[in-house]
């Protein structure tokens, strides 16, 4: 099996559909498996459910379905030696998410935060009609989960784009956002991007995510090397002062 080079970080996913709860660690199992080998690999360091959580069943699996019969499956694999760690994505009722956040079971947690919607790491720092996460990276940084970002770009609205990534998912996305919306209210940040002396929102939007505390990666997304190029040239810029950020949330706000 191939090796990857130094300081390199290999995550997967796995969905659990709510009707395969109850033989979650045998669907898990067969999952890593192919994942591996598709991967030429022994092992993994990451693998996360990727599955809505929610408080009812039927809209996703439950909190007694994560806490478990599909944790169960994930860390059977961590102990066979095929992941190094297990994760969730928290997307789903936050209620829900923050409760298995709380169980000390996931050891990272993707979140979704971007300019638009901050309210993972900024409690009351919702646009109307947003999905309120309702400062849920405050639970992840007491209880030690790891946060990986995911929406930096609002599925490339705060690119400035017209039209959304094909990479970007379903539409109405992780949280039943509004392309159309996102779009109009990331030209309305461009400005303010400017007046922070950056290049656009799309810097705005990677530096955001990464000065949010609590935050460990941001998952920017790229489809070309010249988008990488930026990518790491702004990270490189380093985080936001607390002013900057009052600004972009001040703006998100009231956009």
């Amino acid at each position: 099996m191939g090796g990857v080079p130094g300081g390199v970080v290999i995550g997967t996913k796995v969905r659990i559909e709510p009707a395969q709860a109850k033989d979650a660690p045998a669907t898990i199992r067969s999952s890593i498996e192919e994942s591996l080998t598709r991967l030429r690999m022994n092992r993994v360091d990451l693998l996360q459910l990727h599955t809505s959580i929610t408080e009812h069943s039927g809209r996703g699996v439950t909190v007694s379905d994560v806490l478990g019969p599909i944790m169960d499956g994930l860390e059977a694999v961590r102990d066979a030696g095929l992941a190094s760690w297990v994760g969730i994505t928290a997307n789903g009722d936050t209620e829900a998410v923050r409760e298995v956040v709380r169980s000390g079971r996931t050891a990272t947690a993707q979140i979704m935060l971007n300019a638009l919607n901050p309210s993972a790491g900024w409690a009351h720092h919702l646009a109307p009609g947003g999905h309120d996460f309702s400062g849920l990276i405050r639970d992840t940084i007491t209880h030690d989960v790891g946060v990986i970002v995911i929406r930096s770009l609002a599925a490339g609205a705060l690119a400035a784009k017209d039209a959304r990534h094909p990479n970007a998912g379903e539409p109405g996305g992780i949280a039943g956002e509004r392309y159309d919306d996102d779009i109009e209210r990331a030209r309305r940040l461009s400005a303010v991007a400017l007046e922070l002396g950056m290049e656009g929102p799309a810097e705005l939007a990677v530096r955001f995510a990464q000065s949010t505390p609590g935050v460990a990666t941001v998952i920017v997304g790229y489809s070309d090397h010249d988008q990488l190029d930026d990518a790491i040239r702004w990270t490189t810029k380093g985080n936001l002062s607390p002013e900057e950020i009052a600004r972009i949330l001040h703006a998100t706000v009231n956009a």
